[in-house]
């Protein structure tokens, strides 16, 4: 059997791992695909997370067992972008399983990706799906572009950094929804936290010095010999992003100010303004 006759049909992604001569075990790897459809020299994916058109993302050429993969154009959020980058890789099928083996070496090392894939039968799966929500234009929050790959609204809102600033920075905003109903949920929630956008600022940045602080003057530099004060804390966390979610909880991202090393800061309200959380993901 011809090698391109070997790869053609549809493949389920078991696992994909990446490894790293300085990392002693694999990494585990996901970008959403569930599935890749290949024939005619054509590589359909299908995603649980991302709306991929019906079109194929890749085309391919088989030499022996190296597969060569050049991306096609797709519409993604209504913008036509690459989503893939070129890669190179080698496949060997056994029986019903293939696996392919990618160099994704880059800047930061030498990494090998490796994809184990299970033949199916049947039809190609359906992926994710359009929500088909339009702009948005609001009075107060300005206007608000649909991401599905993201389930939410994306849009940004003026702000003063302090009372006293006399300039107005812009921070992004981002409205999660599955459904219309939620959509009026958190259009309704983030009207009420802008209108009143400085109080729950001031809330969230004291929450974060009474939790955060102590693990700040952890993080200090052995070399820094100043020490973590509140009013340093205070001048290095920046309020870069708030998400407002249809439970009515809010998270307000900051810029850490190398605090933590480039983490972010990230403090949560419930639905009540309560405060319920304040940590650093990477």
């Amino acid at each position: 059997m011809e090698s391109a006759e070997l790869i053609t049909g549809l493949w389920r992604v078991v696992s994909i791992v990446q490894r790293a001569p300085e990392i002693d075990h694999d990494m585990p790897y996901g970008n959403g695909i569930t599935h890749y459809y290949l024939a005619d020299g054509l590589v359909r994916c299908i995603s649980r997370t991302d709306v991929l058109t019906n079109g194929p993302s890749y085309s391919y050429q088989v030499s022996g067992n190296i597969l060569l993969f050049t991306p096609v154009a797709e519409t993604i959020d209504g913008r036509e972008r690459f989503r893939f980058l070129p890669a190179r890789g080698v496949f060997a099928v056994d029986g019903r399983a293939m696996i392919l083996t990618f160099d994704v070496s880059d800047s930061d090392g030498q990494k090998i990706r490796v994809m184990m894939l299970e033949r199916q039968d049947g039809p190609v799966p359906e992926g994710k799906q359009p929500a088909g929500f339009g702009p948005i234009d609001d009075p107060l929050l300005g206007r608000l572009i649909w991401y599905d790959t993201y389930n939410w609204y994306d849009g940004s809102i003026g702000y003063k950094r302090s009372r006293f600033s006399l300039r107005r920075s812009r921070i992004k905003i981002n409205l999660s929804a599955m459904n219309p109903e939620d959509l009026e949920i958190v259009i309704s929630r983030a009207r009420k936290v802008v209108t009143s956008i400085q109080e729950y600022v001031e809330l969230a940045t004291l929450y974060a010095l009474e939790h955060l602080l102590q693990r700040a003057e952890a993080w200090r530099d052995d070399d820094d010999k100043r020490p973590m004060t509140p009013r340093r804390f205070r001048a290095a966390m920046k309020l870069q992003s708030i998400s407002f979610r249809p439970d009515g909880s809010v998270e307000f991202w900051h810029d850490d100010g190398y605090l933590f090393c480039g983490h972010f800061i990230e403090i949560q309200i419930d639905r009540e303004d309560k405060l319920v959380r304040a940590d650093i993901p990477g």
